[in-house]
């Protein structure tokens, strides 16, 4: 923690005590402690006078703040629904296969794949759902209808990999290869 607070500090250019060679925190704006988790809300909002909360707005963080605050946002990825292109399945119809409402497509039984590195991408944009929601759906499908759970893949490669190797397969990636057909795009 001190290492990072240290570098933290030299960053924004902030000051530091001699003695134990710890930041000071008071030369630094609430926001970029908050944005770099060195304290909690309260602590640094009631670290600060009322005088200094007047003066923390956009021009008095330091350009530390600003850069913490780009690299910490999560970058938003697309995700694809993928699939050989011999397979009958729209865009309309991939909530219904994830959700085991929809198991067969123009006469072939689907294989339904979930990718574990999009998992929770995929289940927020495409099926409005958390994973403690989907497993729940899935467990219950499971003891109703004796039905599994789709097949859990490590990642894109392995996706990409079973869907070629299946055509009755469907899964979902970060970036679509150029020889599957893109069903949807969340």
């Amino acid at each position: 923690m001190a290492a990072c607070s240290r570098a933290l500090g030299a960053a924004c250019n902030s000051r530091f005590d001699s003695e134990r060679h710890v930041m000071n925190i008071k030369h630094l704006p609430a926001a970029t402690l908050l944005l770099a988790g060195l304290c909690a809300p309260a602590v640094a909002c009631n670290s600060r006078s009322d005088s200094e909360r007047q003066l923390m707005n956009i021009k008095h963080l330091p350009a530390a703040t600003l850069l913490l605050a780009g690299l910490c946002a999560p970058a938003i990825a697309d995700v694809y629904v993928v699939a050989n292109a011999s397979l009958a399945l729209n865009a309309d119809e991939v909530r219904d296969a994830y959700l085991g409402d929809k198991q067969i497509a123009a006469g072939t039984k689907l294989v339904v794949l979930d990718n574990a590195a999009q998992q929770a991408e995929f289940l927020d944009r495409a099926l409005k759902l958390d994973a403690a929601k989907y497993n729940a759906i899935w467990i219950k499908k499971g003891f109703r209808d004796g039905l599994n759970a789709p097949t859990v893949k490590s990642g894109d490669a392995d996706v990409i990999a079973a869907v070629k190797a299946n055509p009755a397969a469907v899964g979902y990636v970060s970036a679509p290869p150029k020889d599957l057909k893109v069903i949807a795009k969340y």
